[in-house]
């Protein structure tokens, strides 16, 4: 039994040393290996090539439209039986759409859990330059969720582009109050977002477009886009 014991442990000594030696040569390949690995990206690639693409058709506006992004659906490939009872999509708008918040009530609204489960929607997600990319991060589960009643997914940082059409616009994004800032200031920050939000909504929604206000304070914010919204 002890020859037993020192021949078994001399094998696995030799075959440890043996897969040690193979595994150094995976873990650590040539330079020339590691330049020779292509770099897959998936979905980013078509972002990039989406914004090089309108870059190129449009290169005076691209530094106002960086981070648009957008993907439809098609209808066709779903079970007639299921969509034959659909109503017409709507196109819901949201603001703050990389936060906290939006990011329980976007897949929500994608699943039909707000408007219910035979009302496709397209949603228009508005973000900032700050959150652009966390924005595109959200655009990718959305789309890897695969919601059937999610027809069509827009991301963007300018409320002129996304607020377009928008039959229903959901206003959650605002700055929040910081250490040592009066409520005079964060109503003044504040104020321009939703100034700008309510002339974006008069200019480009739809004029049946309905409003909720969830950025705080919300009585405030909602009375400024109202009043910069006048034919709402």
């Amino acid at each position: 039994s002890k020859q037993f014991q020192t021949n078994s442990m001399s094998s696995i000594l030799a075959s440890f040393n043996a897969n040690k030696l193979n595994f150094s040569s995976r873990v650590n390949p040539s330079p020339v290996s590691l330049r020779r690995i292509p770099v897959q990206r998936c979905q980013r690639v078509r972002l990039v090539a989406v914004k090089a693409q309108q870059a190129a058709v449009t290169p005076e506006i691209d530094a106002e439209t960086f981070g648009i992004f957008r993907s439809v659906y098609d209808i066709s490939n779903e079970d007639p039986a299921m969509t034959k009872t659909w109503k017409k999509t709507i196109r819901v708008a949201v603001s703050g759409a990389a936060g906290q918040i939006s990011n329980h009530l976007l897949f929500m609204l994608a699943s039909g859990g707000v408007f219910g489960p035979d009302q496709p929607i397209a949603l228009q997600m508005l973000g900032s330059e700050r959150s652009r990319e966390a924005l595109e991060g959200v655009a990718m589960e959305l789309e890897d969720s695969l919601y059937p009643l999610l027809r069509e997914v827009k991301i963007g940082i300018d409320p002129y582009k996304v607020f377009t059409g928008a039959d229903w616009a959901l206003l959650i994004g605002a700055k929040p109050r910081g250490p040592g800032m009066e409520r005079r200031d964060l109503l003044d920050i504040n104020g321009q977002i939703f100034q700008e939000h309510g002339k974006a909504l008069d200019k480009v929604a739809s004029k049946n477009v309905k409003v909720l206000v969830v950025g705080n304070p919300c009585n405030t914010n909602a009375m400024i886009a109202m009043n910069n919204a006048p034919s709402i």
